[in-house]
């Protein structure tokens, strides 16, 4: 038989992990439109900076999923 309680433990861990992808996603949209202004602006320690936010949120996606 199907217990509903584990079924319903599943959709909601389901649901929690794409919603975390989605801002992981839209994080790592943000920090690429950055990278590009502070390349095109030669700006070469900000963007270093930069690549750490990124390796930062890869790390969270890493641990997470």
């Amino acid at each position: 038989m199907l217990d509903l309680k584990e079924l319903d433990k599943a959709r909601v861990r389901w649901q929690l992990g794409h919603h975390l992808f989605f801002s992981y996603v839209q994080s790592l949209i943000v920090i690429c439109s950055k990278l590009k202004s502070q390349f095109d602006a030669e700006d070469w320690a900000a963007a270093r900076e930069t690549l750490d936010q990124a390796t930062y949120i890869m790390w969270g996606v890493s641990v997470t999923f």
